[in-house]
């Protein structure tokens, strides 16, 4: 995913452990957007997103 790009349910998986964002704000993270490229696998941390 690229910076900027808007962020889908199918870009989304909730692994174990986490440590990333919390797997219930799931539906607050879709319709986000990306502020920096990231790699798939990449753990998700709420710096790493803005409001579309």
């Amino acid at each position: 995913m690229k910076a900027g790009e808007t962020i889908s349910s199918n870009d989304i998986f909730i692994k174990r452990p986490g440590t990333g964002i919390p797997a219930e704000f799931k539906d607050k993270v879709v319709g986000m957007k990306s502020v920096r490229d990231m790699s798939a696998d990449s753990v998700i941390k709420w710096e790493d997103l803005k409001h579309a």
